[in-house]
């Protein structure tokens, strides 16, 4: 391999900049052009792998990269790209929590689809509002980061 960007390593990625080397390869920041997402991925002697740690996925997709992250006492921060209206898990609406970095606790599939434009999701992450509700719930589809119809990377399943 060499060692320019925008190459195309295992067909479907192309890497856009070397994020570390080490004493056993490489690890590039890629994308993955047929899901036009954010990857990772490390040339090693005997090739390119994608995914966290340089595994692939069950299926061949890389590992997302986390979108959100530990802060401590089991919280994690995330973006939230737009205010968005929160409930509780059964589906009352309780208030709002605003866009900007926000703390959730996890995530659960509710089987409650919610859409925006064209991001759609069953999932929807527990935190506290900005009107003052504990444990209510948001959809990720609010969350930057994230794939339709898939939990965000880098937040526990409740």
């Amino acid at each position: 391999m060499s060692s320019g960007a925008n190459e195309r390593p295992a067909g479907r990625y192309r890497l856009i900049e070397q994020l570390g080397r080490g004493g056993v390869g490489v690890v590039w920041r890629a994308l993955d052009e047929v899901l036009a997402r954010e990857a990772r991925a490390s040339a090693t002697g005997g090739g390119t792998t994608t995914g966290g740690g340089g595994a692939t996925g069950g299926a061949g997709d890389p590992a997302p990269a986390p979108v959100c992250h530990a802060v401590g006492g089991a919280r994690f921060n995330c973006e939230v790209w737009r205010t968005a209206t929160s409930y509780s898990r059964s589906g009352s609406e309780k208030g709002v929590l605003n866009a900007g970095t926000n703390h959730f606790y996890c995530q659960v599939d509710l089987g409650r689809r919610e859409t925006y434009g064209r991001w759609t999701n069953v999932w929807w992450a527990r935190t506290d509002d900005d009107s003052g509700n504990a444990d209510v719930c948001v959809s990720v589809v609010y969350v930057k980061g994230g794939d339709n119809d898939r939990p965000v990377p880098g937040l526990p399943l409740c």
